[in-house]
């Protein structure tokens, strides 16, 4: 059976809040991870693209969660584009 866009949304609302985003240092890593779900890989990719993540003073910059790596949020959002094509 194949996964809709409401299943997805359901399985990211059942994502534990202590997400395992210690280990990543850049987005690629996460979409390359076997034990995450498409709509674990989505919520941790979207709570790094949001601005709660951004670095102070460069807009264009988030820091991952964790790990203080810094990524840029262009990065973040060709994984997310990259997860949807997959889907498709």
């Amino acid at each position: 059976m194949q996964q809709t866009f409401r299943d997805d949304i359901a399985s990211e609302l059942t994502v534990p809040r202590h997400r395992p985003s210690r280990g990543f240092t850049h987005p690629h890593q996460v979409l390359g991870h076997a034990l995450l779900s498409r709509g674990q890989k989505r919520a941790l990719l979207a709570e790094w693209a949001s601005d709660a993540c951004s670095v102070e003073g460069r807009p264009g910059w988030r820091q991952i969660p964790g790990s203080g790596a810094a990524v840029v949020i262009d990065d973040i959002l060709d994984a997310l584009r990259a997860l949807d094509q997959s889907h498709s």
